[in-house]
């Protein structure tokens, strides 16, 4: 029993919320790029320079490539210095090629401030997205009007 003022969630609530979630964190990439400069190379030279590379002979030779492979990542690793970002994915999974293009067509009706042609190209990217939105839920495998259009 809940007090008065506060609010109650059931499990279906939370198995909404999940969703949502899982569903938002899906549209963001983490994404690591390695940063190098011109500084960055010539602490790896200084550091390929000192190295005594007879330690890295081995009678195996695809031993002594992924030996020698690690150890380059590992110098041009320590000597670069990384920027993590995140990106969002924020395009429609329904949208493809063929209404990104006529998207393109009508923003450069658009700038040519041809209001015609772009009214025509906006209504069949309208009908590209619904038949677009229809073959995506079959392929998911989700009902007709999930979620609302």
């Amino acid at each position: 029993m809940c007090r008065e003022g506060t609010t109650s969630y059931t499990s279906d609530d939370y198995f909404n919320y999940s969703v949502e979630v899982k569903q938002l964190l899906a549209n963001v990439q983490n994404v690591i790029k390695q940063i190098i400069d011109q500084e960055t190379i010539e602490k790896c030279k200084a550091s390929f320079d000192t190295t005594d590379w007879s330690i890295f002979i081995n009678e195996d030779v695809d031993q002594t490539i992924n030996t020698l492979t690690d150890y380059i990542n590992y110098v041009v690793a320590s000597n670069s210095t990384t920027k993590q970002y995140y990106v969002n994915n924020n395009q429609r999974p329904w949208i493809t090629a063929e209404i990104k293009g006529l998207m393109k067509q009508k923003h450069d009706a658009n700038q040519k401030q041809n209001k015609q042609k772009s009214k025509e190209i906006q209504n069949d990217i309208k009908k590209l997205i619904k038949e677009a939105k229809i073959k995506y839920k079959e392929k998911m495998g989700l009902p007709a009007g999930f979620p609302e259009d």
